[in-house]
């Protein structure tokens, strides 16, 4: 016999924002029959006290090794 479920209340203290959407605003572009549809957006960060004061050091990009060439593998007919 299957157990009846538990009710649990929640309360404001346990409980925390993830994520929020982000205000945006949205122009559609009509040319002939197509559409197009850009957003806009904005985002606030709040960043540390010394954040953007300073140069920050530069960082040596590694060489990738070159890909190989796919080969066609053509069916037998």
């Amino acid at each position: 016999m299957p157990k009846p479920p538990k009710v649990v209340p929640i309360q404001e203290e346990k409980h925390r924002l993830i994520a929020r959407d982000q205000k945006s605003q949205r122009i559609i572009l009509g040319i002939g029959s197509e559409r197009i549809a850009i957003d806009f957006f904005s985002r606030i960060s709040k960043l540390a006290p010394d954040t953007g004061d300073q140069p920050t050091a530069v960082l040596p990009m590694k060489k990738n090794k070159p890909r190989q060439k796919r080969t066609k593998i053509e069916p037998n007919t």
